[in-house]
C-alpha cells in the first residue's frame, strides 16, 4: 500500500491513493477467505473492488477520496458487524 501511495504521489495521482488502497485490501481478502474458510471474505473483497472501481468510473477526481474512503469505510464496518454478529451468536 505504501508503494501504491508512493507510485501515485510520483505521478501526481494522488487522488487515486484511496482507491487504490481498497483495491488492494479487497484483493487480500481472497486469499484470506481460502486460508479462514470465511466466505463473508469473497463478498467483502468483491464489494471492495466494485466499490472502487465505480467510484473511479462515475466520480469526478476531487469527489474520489472522500466518497472513495467513506463507500470503503461503509463496506469494512458493516462487514465488521456481520462477523462479531455471527461470533457472537455462536457463543452462545
Amino acid at each position: 500500500m505504501v508503494a501504491a501511495a508512493i507510485l501515485l504521489t510520483i505521478f501526481h495521482l494522488q487522488l487515486f491513493i484511496v482507491p487504490a488502497i481498497a483495491t488492494i485490501v479487497g484483493l487480500h481478502l481472497f486469499p484470506l477467505a481460502r486460508v479462514f474458510h470465511y466466505p463473508l471474505h469473497y463478498v467483502t473483497g468483491a464489494l471492495l473492488l466494485l466499490w472502487s472501481a465505480g467510484v473511479v468510473l462515475a466520480l469526478p477526481q476531487e469527489k474520489l477520496p472522500s466518497v472513495g474512503a467513506l463507500g470503503t469505510a461503509a463496506i469494512l464496518l458493516v462487514s465488521a458487524a456481520y462477523t462479531l454478529t455471527i461470533a457472537t451468536r455462536a457463543t452462545r
